[in-house]
């Protein structure tokens, strides 16, 4: 028999997942919306067919290439935000920097530069 704690670690990673899940297909749609306009999928689509890739539930070739490459591209931009949230954390536990602007200048000087000059005008 599975102990209360257990339960509610089941119950809090099966929510989660359910976030996780919707969140990445809320990003893949809204890139192709992006790119397609009206001629998007729909959000049932898409999930379904992450969810069953080897089934493409009605999808050609081409909509399948695009859920795979805004899945990506979602990844990308996930995966760099988490190696900049740890080079952070170990820059300030260095005391190089003291501020997460601090950080983003210093990783970032262009996009620093391009945000003071907009702040400017």
């Amino acid at each position: 028999m599975m102990k209360k704690t257990e339960k509610g670690e089941n119950l809090l990673l099966q929510v989660l997942k359910e976030m996780t899940q919707g969140e990445t297909v809320d990003c893949i749609v809204q890139g192709m919306r992006d790119r397609l306009g009206e001629n998007a999928l729909a959000a049932e689509e898409v999930r379904m067919y992450l969810l069953k890739p080897d089934d493409s539930g009605g999808l050609d070739v081409q909509q399948r290439a695009l859920v795979m490459d805004q899945l990506l591209e979602c990844v990308e931009v996930n995966f760099r935000t988490i190696c900049d949230l740890i080079r952070y954390r170990h820059f300030k536990a260095a005391g190089l920097v003291s501020s997460v602007e601090e950080f983003l200048v210093l990783i970032h000087p262009d996009e620093a530069a391009d945000s003071k000059e907009e702040k400017a005008t």
